[in-house]
């Protein structure tokens, strides 16, 4: 009876200590994705339902917007005095990566918006879907996701 308690503890033990590197895992995929989203990113383009805005072909309040990522936290500004900060969450092993942005509402409710995003060069290319998160880069007039791309701030 001892000797079975022991082997049941033993099993237990191995399988705490697979979910704790595992774990550790994850946490340590997370910061350095973080690490790749830190900077400051200005806003190039936006597309939507298969047409794309860029340069002065923005809205204007959109023009000059500016993503700044430090840590878990983005600080989103836009020209027209528009600021809110909100915490991020990241994961994934292979791009696309997921993007979550959590941010709390005037009503003090938490909000999520589920992206997915890659990073080629210095460009980040982020894709928002409306309550699902987007499984692709691909805009079209039946799809409402909105594809935004950022350049690095030198």
């Amino acid at each position: 009876m001892y000797s079975r308690f022991i082997a049941v503890a033993a099993q237990f033990a191995v399988v705490l200590l697979c979910f704790s590197f595992a774990s550790a895992q994850d946490d340590q995929d997370q910061n350095v994705l973080l690490h790749k989203l830190e900077g400051s990113w200005i806003l190039e383009s936006i597309e939507m339902e298969g047409e794309k805005r860029q340069g002065d072909g923005l809205p204007t309040r959109f023009q000059g917007m500016e993503q700044t990522v430090k840590g878990d936290k983005m600080i989103v500004s836009r020209v027209d005095g528009m600021k809110f900060e909100c915490r991020i969450a990241v994961r994934g092993k292979a791009e696309p990566y997921e993007l979550d942005m959590i941010q709390k509402d005037r009503d003090g409710k938490t909000r999520t918006l589920k992206c997915i995003f890659k990073i080629v060069d210095e460009k980040l290319f982020l894709a928002e879907g409306k309550g699902e998160r987007p499984t692709s880069f691909e805009t079209s007039a039946d799809v409402s996701t909105k594809v935004s791309s950022f350049t690095l701030k030198r």
